[in-house]
């Protein structure tokens, strides 16, 4: 909760008929009632995923009340057995589209080198900002994928609290003011390094991103909209303690109700404030008897309402359920995008909150698993320890008769026990085995990816490669909205950092402590870049289809392969996709500077000054053909090169991309070209085009240098592989011819004979 807007009236804020409390009120039942249909079921399907798989509705309470009962035994005194295999089949499917980070890119809004520079620094903060020292982004996906399989829909929460995340060390002037701007920071760190009399760090609550999953008994939204798209409003609940709220809010409870009652009397859609009611904790989606008038806990409904007819300038507030004619905070709300976002595994193209999860489909079938289960351990039971009959009368005794294994008849004879019945253990196994496989092809979790190897050998690895792939098709759709959701937060994210990182901080985490643009982060430095998209598949691949891919790719790392042994060896993919996208990253970064030429001042002078330039050489080309020899090597020789525009930026002092030797000079040309095909790249200026063109001739000529260089060291063609032609069979071979190699069909003997002679 925000501590920095104080509460007051809704004045100027409410347009329509009525008054808005009322309004307020009439919305949030509007809510409840489209949640209540559904309470029973989402209760349920966490009562199975968490193991207590045997209930049934309470005697009288009806479907929608959302009150279960949980069974143990029956009434016959039988055994409930169970084995959870539903939340295995869950729990593995979220594994499977949570496994790793999804590779992201932050797509700057123009080509201009500060949004480019924005953009970068901004997939910098993701990265630190990722874990639970961060904002948690990983927990957070997990938690919403899950809570989506099992009730078929959850909320993603991403908002800033000003209250949120440890102290920060804040640099002060000497007059104890906060630096509020990169540039003051860096001016006051280059003429006091040391921090000991310009300024110093001061510890300081600055705010923090918070990323939260919302289960969906907890949110309210408008019954009206089929899709997120069309929502108008959305109001979460949630139970705060009273010290809590009366810190933040700085007034008492108890005068909080009363200001409320005073406002509202003569309003019979008012509650009462002197009325107890008791609190449902919609978060777990339980009942709770637990009263509020007098106790620590209170419910606090907030509220999210887009500007519309009745809410011109939208609105953000929060209120006490039983008092809502004095809101807690209340301000305007311009946005069009609301801050939760739903997420649905399995979209069924109805209302977004009616849609069925993966729990709701393994269901039934763990239900018949159970009973299954259960009736293979009666079976089991009696055989061990079967019925006895015995007379009526007969004096018993413990170590006669077993645990509810006794029948009483008539006197007709001797003692006996009953006939054993029929073996049905390999019938009801049976039938335990498909009730699995079929909750493992409707949670898509194939024997591969649980651990089991489907046959041996060759038909092993393809087997696992085809289950692998098929995974991957089958979970598509859910991978889809797992990355859209994603998406949304991450963008959000980035707006919410450019809007409250005022005062510079430092972001630090690991593989991003020693970045200097980091150290001293302000949220004006992304501005421009805030679109996060997901650049490929978030579901993990096999690592057999890895492999077999890398043994596949091996030509094409080169003659040499010593630097990849250990790659191939372990089958490290990810170092080879690390590795191919720190080479485009980097040759991304040599078209950011190259692009930024179109900033130069005298660029027009510049490039009329090569052609210049280009028109010399090319009549000193001419010249020199018409005496018969090279016309290039001559002038190579009198030091005449042909002009580039690269040099003369360079002797003019402009930061110009030199071409390495531990560049991967394919991968550079390749990234060059994605630049010089897109649309933005016809629209430069022409000396960016020329300087493009020779930045590409370098690493052209580099590659072929490496060619070259290979070449020297393979043998060259038919080296090894010379020598006379074996004789035929029965006849000695001629001798070695000087200068000449054993064929590939020599023997070793005869190799040796001949070198010998």
């Amino acid at each position: 909760m925000s501590t920095n807007l104080s509460p007051s009236r809704y004045t100027g804020l409410y347009k329509g008929k009525g008054d808005a409390p009322g309004a307020l009120m009439r919305m949030l039942g509007q809510g409840r009632e489209l949640a209540k249909m559904e309470r029973n079921r989402w209760q349920m399907n966490r009562y199975m995923y968490r193991g207590e798989q045997w209930m049934r509705a309470r005697p009288g309470s009806g479907f929608s009340s959302g009150r279960l009962e949980l069974l143990m035994d029956s009434p016959r005194g039988r055994r409930r057995d169970t084995f959870n295999r539903l939340r295995q089949m869950t729990d593995g499917r979220v594994a499977q589209l949570t496994a790793q980070r999804p590779p992201y890119e932050v797509i700057p809004l123009s080509r201009e080198q500060n949004a480019i520079d924005a953009a970068r620094q901004a997939s910098k903060l993701i990265a630190a900002k990722w874990d639970e020292r961060g904002w948690n982004v990983g927990g957070a996906i997990r938690d919403m994928a899950l809570n989506g399989e099992i009730d078929g829909i959850s909320y993603l929460h991403v908002f800033f609290d000003p209250d949120a995340g440890d102290a920060s060390f804040i640099p002060f002037t000497a007059d104890g003011q906060p630096v509020s701007s990169r540039e003051q920071f860096e001016a006051l760190q280059s003429e006091d390094p040391q921090g000991e009399t310009l300024w110093s760090y001061k510890p300081m609550k600055l705010g923090e991103v918070v990323w939260r999953v919302v289960r969906p008994g907890a949110i309210s939204v408008d019954p009206s909209a089929q899709n997120w798209v069309d929502c108008r409003w959305v109001i979460e609940s949630r139970v705060f303690p009273k010290s809590v709220i009366e810190q933040q809010t700085g007034k008492k409870i108890d005068s909080i109700l009363k200001e409320s009652s005073e406002r509202g009397n003569g309003n019979p859609s008012m509650p009462r404030a002197d009325i107890a009611a008791p609190i449902n904790l919609e978060d777990d989606g339980t009942s709770s008897g637990k009263i509020v008038p007098g106790r620590d806990e209170f419910l606090v409904h907030e509220a999210y309402i887009k500007p519309n007819a009745e809410w011109p300038k939208g609105c953000h507030l929060r209120f006490l359920d039983r008092a809502p004619n004095v809101p807690l905070l209340i301000e305007e709300y311009m946005e069009q995008d609301l801050p939760y976002r739903p997420f649905n595994p399995k979209p069924d193209g109805g209302h977004f909150v009616r849609a069925r999860g993966t729990v709701d489909e393994l269901r039934p079938i763990q239900q018949r698993f159970n009973r299954i289960l259960s009736l293979l351990h009666e079976w089991l039971e009696r055989v061990a320890r079967p019925p006895m009959i015995v007379p009526i009368g007969a004096v018993r005794n413990q170590e006669i008769y077993n645990d509810k294994g006794l029948i009483e008849v008539h006197p007709i004879g001797d003692p006996h026990f009953m006939p054993t019945p029929s073996e049905p253990v390999a019938v009801l196994t049976q039938h335990l085995q498909w009730c699995v496989q079929q909750m493992s092809e409707i949670a898509n979790q194939s024997d591969a990816t649980r651990g089991f190897s489907p046959g041996q050998g060759v038909e092993s690895a393809i087997a696992i490669q085809t289950l692998a792939q098929n995974s991957e098709t089958q979970l598509s759709g859910t991978a889809s909205q797992v990355a859209s959701a994603v998406e949304w937060g991450l963008s959000r994210s980035l707006k919410l950092v450019s809007k409250h990182y005022v005062m510079p901080r430092l972001v630090s985490s690991g593989g991003v402590d020693d970045t200097v643009e980091l150290r001293a982060f302000v949220g004006s430095q992304i501005s421009g870049a805030t679109d996060v998209k997901i650049t490929a598949s978030i579901l993990p691949k096999s690592r057999a289809l890895q492999f077999q891919t890398l043994m596949q790719l091996a030509p094409l790392v080169g003659q040499d392969i010593r630097p990849h042994v250990a790659r191939f060896v372990e089958g490290s993919y990810d170092e080879f996709i690390t590795a191919e996208m720190a080479q485009r990253n980097r040759q991304k970064r040599e078209n950011s500077l190259i692009a930024a030429l179109a900033q130069f001042p005298q660029k027009d002078q510049v490039y009329q000054d090569f052609l210049a330039a280009q028109s010399k050489f090319m009549e000193a080309v001419q010249l020199a053909s018409q005496q018969g020899v090279d016309a290039m090597q001559l002038l190579a020789s009198q030091g005449i090169q042909p002009p580039q525009i690269l040099n003369m930026l360079r002797d003019a002092g402009v930061r110009i991309p030199l071409v390495e030797d531990y560049d991967d000079h394919a991968q550079h040309l390749r990234t060059l070209d994605d630049w010089r095909l897109s649309d933005g790249f016809d629209a430069v200026h022409p000396m960016v085009k020329q300087a493009a063109r020779e930045h590409a001739d370098q690493h052209k000529k580099a590659l072929t240098g490496q060619m070259v260089g290979i070449g020297k060291q393979m043998p060259p063609p038919g080296a090894g592989a010379g020598g006379s032609q074996p004789a035929p069979k029965g006849q000695p071979s001629p001798p070695k011819q000087p200068g000449q190699s054993p064929q590939p069909g020599a023997s070793q003997t005869t190799m040796a004979i001949t070198g010998a002679n």
